[in-house]
């Protein structure tokens, strides 16, 4: 008698649609959650790429010409931070600040040769990057690192 009214009762929930949509947008709302957030940290990833190159091309610009808010390699570094908060980027610190003027004719490892010149400024620029979905999926963070090389001025 007892298996007779299970049977029933699995039948009649096995044809009872009520609630299917719900549990598709259970399944489909969360997995178009994470996408889009997925979305939104890689836009976030490129916009603070971007911003760091600027930034690290304006550093550079400003220490070879010497202008004065860059009349020394402390005061281009606190350019470069401060250039960095206008672009949107407020996590740059000084210690991620990297100002070296070099004399060279032949390319190094960054690339920095410019025809021409043999004196140049090279401003290298290090974020340790965390997407704002880091908690959801893992705690990972990934260095921005941007590079820029700019001639000095009457070399």
């Amino acid at each position: 008698m007892n298996q007779d009214r299970v049977r029933r009762y699995l039948g009649r929930l096995s044809r009872d649609r009520r609630g299917t949509s719900a549990i598709e947008f259970a399944i489909l709302g969360a997995t178009f959650i994470l996408l889009m957030l997925g979305a939104i940290g890689f836009g976030l990833r490129l916009f603070t790429q971007q911003a760091m190159e600027a930034t690290a091309l304006q550093a550079a610009r400003c220490r070879a010409v010497a202008s004065s808010p860059c009349s020394s390699d402390t005061d281009a570094t606190d350019y470069a931070v401060l250039t960095a908060q206008s672009h949107g980027v407020f996590r740059l610190t000084t210690s991620g600040v990297s100002i070296v003027t070099k004399a060279t004719t032949t390319p190094d490892s960054s690339g920095c040769s410019l025809p021409g010149s043999n004196n140049f400024v090279e401003v290298i620029l290090t974020l340790s990057f965390v997407s704002p979905i880091a908690g959801f999926l893992s705690n990972q963070s990934a260095n921005i690192v941007a590079v820029s090389c700019y001639p000095v001025t009457g070399s």
